[in-house]
């Protein structure tokens, strides 16, 4: 193979490579953006329920509430990492 030839493959190559991950990049876009409403509605939950919260609130209500921001945490951490 010449120079030429090889630069060709390489430019073949890449643009082979570039096509593939544009469309794996909108595929991760739009399961991003789900997992980012599902976030939303689940921390408008979150919200909700802290504000109806008395002193007379049980605790597994309390406890659950707990878990939901505990995984609202780790679901914004999860998706933070993926677009940065």
């Amino acid at each position: 193979m010449t120079i030429k030839t090889d630069l060709e493959q390489l430019k073949a190559d890449l643009i082979a490579q570039r096509d593939e991950l544009k469309v794996k990049m909108g595929i991760a876009k739009a399961e991003i953006k789900e997992e980012w409403q599902s976030a939303e509605d689940k921390t408008e939950q979150f919200f909700d329920s802290l504000s109806s919260m008395t002193h007379d609130t049980k605790e597994d209500v309390i406890k659950g509430a707990k878990q939901l921001g505990d995984d609202l945490k780790k679901t914004y951490a999860s998706i933070k990492s993926r677009v940065l």
